[in-house]
């Protein structure tokens, strides 16, 4: 084994000494420092097992009992006749905010502070409530549609001066349908708060078709003939029966033909009476309103 020779000056007070080091001890030497933080962090991991241990266990077992919660709710939603994307939207909901305060807990479990974290969240959270007021009022008033439902898809409404069938309930936005066949799309938000009237919430429909007629005619004869024709259309519900009646006065009287059918077919139903109207008033003879012309005479002074 090689050595290291150390000697002394020969006046040296004392003996000269000849002493050795060995180069695998002088290697050893900067390597203990490792095994010191090795050591160190052995210790510390040894003594955080048990909060480490119990922290995993919460987070497992907290997940499952959501999980069964979550099932649990999907069953009541289901017994309630929520609207399928409702349903949706809220065991989402529900899943990611236990599992955020699951995250918080197992987090303080662990020793770290989470003080801040909520700090920084919920000032998150009311600069994006702030920022996006519109769109929350949006969100929450079809909320409030979905769980109460004022009206559902195919019904006929109207509602903030428009007025059609129901084709889609969006968490946003409500499209309608209107008889030109534009689609209509108002906000939940507005839609919510303001009147909406139903005209398909009994299931069935009221429609009218309003005509004017000379006063020359038969009103029995125009009753007589236009009964018979909604009678014989299945379409329209023989309870309440159809009418025929007299609505107001002009150059001649106003006509209100009404019956009540489904909301789905009340637009061909307008049409096809109209039709089958314009046909027996011609074939009838019916006189329509005369409009006269008066020529009033100022004399010039």
């Amino acid at each position: 084994m090689p050595f290291t020779s150390l000697k002394f000056p020969a006046d040296f007070p004392i003996l000269a000494l000849n002493f050795t080091l060995d180069p695998d001890l002088i290697s050893f030497i900067p390597m203990s420092r490792y095994f010191i933080i090795i050591q160190q962090f052995l210790g510390t991991l040894v003594s955080y097992l048990p909060q480490l241990a119990v922290g995993i266990g919460l987070w497992f077992v907290g997940n499952w009992v959501i999980d069964r919660f979550i099932k649990f709710l999907k069953v009541i939603l289901a017994g309630k006749n929520f609207d399928i994307s409702l349903e949706s939207f809220l065991l989402n909901l529900a899943s990611i905010g236990l599992k955020v305060m699951l995250g918080i807990t197992v987090a303080s479990q662990l020793g770290i502070q989470t003080t801040l974290f909520v700090t920084i969240l919920g000032a998150i959270s009311l600069a994006v409530g702030l920022a996006l007021q519109g769109t929350l009022a949006n969100f929450a008033g079809g909320v409030l549609i979905l769980i109460f439902r004022p009206f559902k898809v195919d019904d006929y409404i109207e509602a903030q001066g428009q007025a059609g069938k129901v084709t889609e309930i969006q968490i946003f936005n409500t499209l309608l349908l209107a008889n030109n066949s534009k689609t209509i799309v108002i906000p939940n938000g507005i839609l919510s708060n303001g009147t909406i009237v139903n005209h398909s919430h009994m299931g069935t429909l009221l429609f009218e078709i309003k005509i004017e007629v000379d006063r020359s005619a038969d009103l029995d004869q125009i009753r007589s003939l236009l009964i018979p024709i909604m009678d014989s259309d299945p379409r329209i519900l023989k309870d309440p029966k159809p009418g025929v009646g007299v609505s107001g006065f002009g150059n001649g009287y106003f006509l209100n033909i009404n019956g009540h059918t489904e909301s789905q077919n009340q637009l061909s139903v307008i049409a096809s009476l109209n039709e089958k109207i314009a046909k027996i008033f011609s074939e009838h003879k019916i006189p329509g309103p005369e409009t006269h012309n008066y020529i009033h005479t100022i004399p010039s002074h």
